[in-house]
C-alpha cells in the first residue's frame, strides 16, 4: 500500500483532496487519473500485492482482538478475518502465520511508543526499519 501511494496511486482507499482554488471539474479529472494509476499499479502487483493487503488486515484484526472487549463489531471483524483466511492457500496462510509473532511484537513496540506520547508530541518512524526518528524534518 505505501509503495503504491508513493508511486502516485491510491491503494484503492486513499483519495486526493481538492486543490485550493481548483474547480470541481479539475478535481474530478485528477481523482480519475489517480484512481486509474492506482488500479494499474494494483494489477501490476498481482497476487503478492493483494496478499500484502490481506495480511495487513489479518494482522490488524488479530492484534487488536487480543485486547479489545467483546462486542458485536469486534466479533464481526474476527469473523471476517476468519472468512478471509479461508480464501488463502495453505502456503499463503503458512507464510502469514510464520511472521505473525514478529509483526505483533512490532505492533506492540509502536503502540507502547504511541501511548507514551504527551500532548503535542509526534511519533515518526523510519520505513521500513520502524526505527524511531527523534528529530523529524520539518
Amino acid at each position: 500500500m505505501f509503495g503504491q501511494i508513493g508511486a502516485g496511486g491510491d491503494a484503492g482507499s486513499f483519495h486526493i483532496g481538492a486543490p485550493e482554488g481548483a474547480d470541481a471539474r479539475t478535481h474530478r479529472r485528477a481523482a480519475r487519473k489517480q484512481a486509474a494509476k492506482g488500479a494499474a499499479l494494483m494489477k501490476g502487483q498481482g497476487r503478492e500485492g493483494e496478499l500484502s493487503e490481506l495480511a495487513a488486515f489479518l494482522f490488524d484484526i488479530g492484534w487488536r482482538s487480543r485486547t479489545r472487549s467483546d462486542s458485536a463489531s469486534q466479533r464481526a471483524a474476527v469473523d471476517e478475518a476468519a472468512r478471509v483466511r479461508t480464501t488463502l492457500s495453505s502456503d499463503e496462510r503458512a507464510r502469514i502465520d510464520a511472521v505473525q509473532a514478529d509483526v505483533f511484537a512490532a505492533f506492540d513496540t509502536v503502540s507502547k511508543a504511541w501511548r507514551g506520547l504527551r500532548c503535542g508530541e509526534a511519533l515518526v518512524l523510519e520505513w521500513p526499519t520502524l526505527r524511531r526518528v527523534d528529530h523529524p524534518i520539518g
